[in-house]
């Protein structure tokens, strides 16, 4: 059955970029252990693939045939990321990155963190890019906005009570 991603496929796969200051904080892949988490159609993962292990986490399975097509190195791994059961098959990892996969119309931020935190080793670190857009009350109705955007305090609460972090937040 198809999910709210794979109707939004084209936008997942084509039309979503890389930020360049998501890859400015990224350290050097080589050699890591890494996963895309929310990888969608693969492209942060398949631009690590050249010089780390990567693995790809994300509940679309039509997105991540996509991405298995372009990259078949890549270990990409179909399940709720929020799920003990998704994330059994990766190993301790050096880094987790995330380009805007995480929601509130679809994420419990705090199980989010706390898979993180159980998978990434002592020394490991974890990139995230979310968007917590708190001054948008003019743009978007509230109830749109709140379903759809952490607050800043809801990111720094969440990873805080594990990490001793310095969030990056756009």
């Amino acid at each position: 059955m198809p999910t709210t991603f794979d109707k939004h496929k084209e936008y997942w796969t084509n039309k979503s970029g890389i930020p360049s200051a998501l890859l400015d904080w990224l350290p050097d892949p080589s050699g890591l252990q890494i996963l895309d988490l929310g990888c969608a159609g693969g492209r942060l993962a398949i631009s690590l693939a050249d010089k780390a292990t990567v693995f790809g986490l994300d509940y679309s399975a039509e997105l991540l045939k996509q991405a298995q097509e372009h990259n078949p190195t890549i270990q990409f791994i179909c399940g709720d990321f929020q799920s003990p059961d998704a994330w059994s098959q990766i190993p301790p990892l050096d880094l987790i990155v995330s380009n805007c996969a995480l929601r509130q119309d679809f994420c419990n931020l705090f199980k989010v963190a706390e898979l993180c935190h159980k998978h990434t080793k002592p020394d490991g670190m974890i990139l995230l890019r979310i968007q917590a857009m708190e001054d948008l009350s003019d743009v978007l109705p509230i109830e749109i906005r709140e379903s759809l955007l952490f607050t800043k305090s809801d990111v720094i609460e969440s990873f805080g009570k594990f990490f001793n972090v310095t969030i990056h937040i756009e």
